[in-house]
């Protein structure tokens, strides 16, 4: 039961803070949110950084065995690279841009702490498809992994700035970074349909 109530303070603080902003949320908000009584909420947490700490950790252990499981399900490196690509749109879409710079000014320790695990799990995971898509001739072979690698980190400013700027929110954004080509912008079915394995292979 403890744990269980644990999970639901991380969750429950997480979706406040990317819906409202880090520096807004106070513990008397999520006790009251959460209809429990502020003892209850320091039984599991020390203070509002220790709750934000585990709250956006909690965020980095949900979502890594979610990319896993993009990468483990049926189809070749470009599907596998779409379906990552309408992930990440997503979550950039559910949440407050203001989230991340507050976590950064704030709380410098676990932005830190999350920037180094994303940047990890990224690397590994993009690296890898782009490996698998040369072995399956998708990919052409020039292509350089760690610098593609580099680019899908820093994408998601980019997403939210088009996001908020010339209203894009699909994966065009994020295929037109790592497969340079005139037809990238087709919208994504026809992007898919017609030109996927020209475009990579050239």
């Amino acid at each position: 039961m403890d744990q269980e109530l644990e999970v639901r303070i991380k969750m429950h603080a997480l979706q406040m803070f990317m819906q409202l902003g880090v520096r807004s949320v106070t513990m008397d908000d999520v006790a009251r949110d959460m209809a429990i009584s502020k003892k209850t909420l320091y039984q599991f947490v020390d203070n509002k950084a220790d709750l934000v700490d585990k709250a956006f950790t909690y965020l980095v252990d949900t979502t890594i065995p979610r990319v896993h499981e993009i990468w483990e399900a049926p189809g070749n490196a470009i599907d596998h690279m779409f379906m990552l690509d309408e992930f990440m749109c997503g979550m950039v879409e559910a949440h407050n841009p203001a989230a991340k710079f507050q976590l950064k000014k704030y709380y410098p320790a676990t932005w830190k702490k999350i920037e180094e695990i994303r940047f990890e799990e990224f690397m590994v995971t993009i690296k890898t498809n782009i490996a698998a898509g040369k072995k399956e001739g998708l990919y052409r072979p020039e292509l350089n992994e760690e610098l593609i690698a580099l680019m899908y980190f820093g994408k998601a400013d980019l997403i939210r700035m088009c996001t908020k700027h010339v209203g894009y929110t699909d994966a065009r954004i994020n295929v037109s970074i790592v497969l340079p080509h005139s037809h990238n912008l087709l919208p994504l079915k026809e992007f898919c349909s017609k030109c996927a394995r020209c475009t990579v292979t050239g």
